[in-house]
């Protein structure tokens, strides 16, 4: 097993004292894309928010603040990660869940918000997920997905037996071909890292 394989395993799964120290790297490295993505949501007072794959957890910290009076949620596959949030103290009234997009442990038209940064890579079935996220939005809910661009990724050398590399005109067409409306793109750029934001409603005439 070569290092890219194992090191691009470890960030789609992490596991274990690696996974661990892995956060911190995580939140460092997401700082800029975290700030667009939280910007893109467009989160008021009130609302009910859920982070899918939520890793070191900065991005969700930054929601409960963003989210006053509301509820927030977060789902992570990885164990390790998850535990690590559960002592958080920033994090004590968050609800935090083990699954995955394909398969959200909450019940329909739950949020008015949700997110995803840099899962999008690892996403075993797009049309579930997207169906998912869609099952738990009210209507008129908007997602946010933030993930880092073709070239970025490549100079950083994840292996592409792992990641699935997306540019922004397919993420839009994947927004549209499940029915979202109101789509938006925001590209960003922090400490040399090149991402995306795109945006997209639950259309509210539909039950």
């Amino acid at each position: 097993m070569n290092f890219a394989f194992f090191f691009s395993k470890q960030l789609r799964h992490p596991r274990g004292w690696l996974g661990t120290k892995l956060a911190s790297v995580m939140n460092r490295e997401n700082a800029g894309i975290n700030r667009l993505t939280l910007a893109e949501m467009q989160i008021e007072a009130g609302h009910h928010v859920m982070e899918i794959g939520f890793g070191g957890a900065a991005l969700l910290e930054q929601i409960v603040t963003c989210a006053a009076q509301g509820a927030v949620a977060g789902v992570e596959m990885s164990e390790t990660l998850l535990k690590k949030a559960r002592l958080n103290p920033s994090l004590r009234f968050a609800i935090l869940r083990a699954g995955t997009i394909e398969s959200l442990p909450f019940a329909d038209a739950s949020f008015d918000r949700v997110c995803t940064v840099n899962t999008i890579y690892f996403w075993s079935d797009q049309t579930q997920a997207m169906r998912e996220v869609l099952r738990v939005l009210k209507p008129g809910g908007r997602f946010t997905i933030g993930f880092h661009t073709e070239a970025d990724l490549r100079k950083t050398g994840v292996s592409e037996s792992v990641f699935r590399f997306h540019d922004a005109e397919a993420v839009e067409s994947l927004f549209s071909a499940h029915g979202f409306v109101s789509i938006s793109r925001t590209n960003g750029r922090n400490a040399g890292r090149e991402f995306i934001c795109i945006s997209g409603h639950r259309n509210p005439t539909i039950p």
